[in-house]
């Protein structure tokens, strides 16, 4: 069999952004004579290079029209072959009997060609074949040279256009990450823009973007105000190619944990109705917001008591009207239970850190049974308005009989007692109001408490007719 091809190539060049966007043709301006069958021929494409792709452009099922679904090839919708390869390597069509000269000279016309490197190695020859089914054909394979001219491609930004940042941190906010087609090792500079940009660093080379002062959830300083920093990183290559992403850094607000220290592990509590402080020097540091958080004493047994002695209405002082807890006359709480139950002070809006380590420092214990449990387990929690809890331990208590009782010998039915440092001994004294509207002072010597008699008591003077004394 005798076949010509004429009109291919014999050379042609592609852009690189051309060839690898979309495939194109190679030569449609080709003409094929045959004599003799084509069928169970065959027709190729050699000269590949790994980056290079060949194929066919369908254009339809009409007539005289190239049809293909990425393996059978039809020509006027009847099927003329089937393809494979072209994918780095040769293409190849093989011929069934419906094949005619003017099917093949159609689709030489319709093969194309493909790139899919960034960077194309800029020439390939390839050659073009056409044996019929026993093995004659071209004299010589038909060759075209196909350049594919490099151009220069614009970085690719691969890293996120969101993201979070815990306040206060100090770390990399934001990484920005990109590649270069042309040169995927070669570091490319960095820039910063946005709105936000001048609250920002960011390194040339690496790409990390920095605030340049610790956030603060609670002060936002963005310029919409609502802890989202508007940026907008840039990438350009050393040819000029830039491109760009917007990026949005949302701060998160820091769960802090209250925290409450010095308040004593295991406390000796005499037994009897006299309340008796817990712990009057503790250090308690708020977490999140107050407001709407509450104070908890749970682990009572039936007998127990938990109260708050009330000071005053007094700058620093806590005070008690009913079940409101005020905090040098503004109310900080509500109280409740407390009665062999759990004991709890729902906050206000006005609460703050210095008012709950006030009422720390001020609740109180008593027992209500003449025969008392010797141990329980009581437990203070903190809970912020967010449901965070305190991050502290929890303190045991004893109550005390006979000898080890450091009130024992003071009736426990004076109204309302208080204690207060009357000595500056830095242990609490008692003071309660007696029978005869006169108060009486006792000295809490560490072991005990002693009566101040006469003119050692320094409320000798002075009568009161019932309530509660405070300091």
């Amino acid at each position: 069999m005798a076949v010509s091809v004429t009109g291919f190539g014999p050379a042609i060049a592609f852009a690189e952004d051309l060839v690898n966007a979309s495939p194109v043709l190679l030569d449609g301006d080709v003409e094929v004579e045959a004599s003799g069958s084509l069928a169970g021929g065959r027709f190729s494409v050699t000269g590949l290079l790994a980056e290079d792709r060949v194929s066919i452009l369908a254009e339809g099922t009409a007539a005289g029209q190239i049809g293909f679904d990425g393996t059978t090839v039809t020509y006027g919708g009847i099927a003329i072959g089937t393809a494979s390869g072209g994918v780095g390597t040769s293409f190849t069509v093989t011929f069934n009997d419906a094949v005619t000269t003017p099917a093949l000279d159609a689709l030489i016309q319709r093969l194309s060609f493909a790139d899919v490197s960034d960077l194309p190695f800029p020439i390939r020859t390839l050659s073009l074949d056409v044996r019929d089914a026993l093995g004659e054909g071209l004299d010589e394979p038909a060759s075209i040279f196909v350049a594919v001219n490099s151009v220069n491609d614009v970085p690719v930004i691969t890293s996120a256009g969101s993201v979070a940042f815990v306040e206060n941190g100090t770390g990399i906010a934001y990484q920005a990450r990109m590649t270069d087609p042309d040169l995927p090792t070669n570091p490319i500079p960095w820039s910063l823009g946005g709105t936000d940009a001048a609250l920002f660093t960011i390194d040339i080379f690496s790409g990390a973007v920095r605030f340049r002062d610790a956030p603060d959830f609670e002060a936002p300083r963005d310029a919409n105000g609502d802890n989202r920093y508007e940026i907008t990183v840039t990438a350009t290559d050393g040819l000029g190619a830039a491109t760009t992403r917007d990026v949005s850094i949302l701060v998160t607000d820091l769960t802090r944990a209250a925290s409450l220290t010095d308040f004593q592990p295991v406390v000796t509590i005499a037994s009897g109705a006299v309340p008796r402080l817990l712990d009057p020097s503790v250090t308690f540091i708020a977490g999140d917001s107050l407001a709407g958080g509450r104070l908890v004493l749970a682990g009572l047994l039936a007998e127990d008591r938990i109260s708050i002695l009330a000071q005053g209405s007094g700058a620093g002082q806590i005070g008690l009207a009913g079940s409101t807890v005020t905090y040098g006359g503004t109310a900080i709480g509500t109280a409740a239970g407390g009665v062999g139950g759990d004991f709890t002070v729902t906050f206000t809006a006005a609460v703050t850190e210095a008012a709950v380590e006030a009422l720390i420092e001020r609740l109180a214990y008593a027992n209500a049974s003449a025969t008392p449990t010797a141990t329980r387990r009581l437990t203070l929690d903190v809970v912020d308005a967010a449901g965070g809890h305190l991050a502290a331990g929890r303190a045991q208590f004893k109550a005390e009989s006979g000898a080890g009782n450091p009130l024992k010998g003071i009736d426990p039915r004076f109204p309302a007692p208080a204690f207060v440092d009357l000595d500056g001994d830095g242990r609490l004294d008692l003071v309660a109001a007696l029978r005869d509207s006169t108060l009486m002072a006792w000295r809490n010597t560490g072991s005990g408490y002693v009566a101040l008699d006469g003119a050692a008591n320094p409320f000798a003077a002075i009568t009161v007719r019932g309530g509660r004394p405070t300091f």
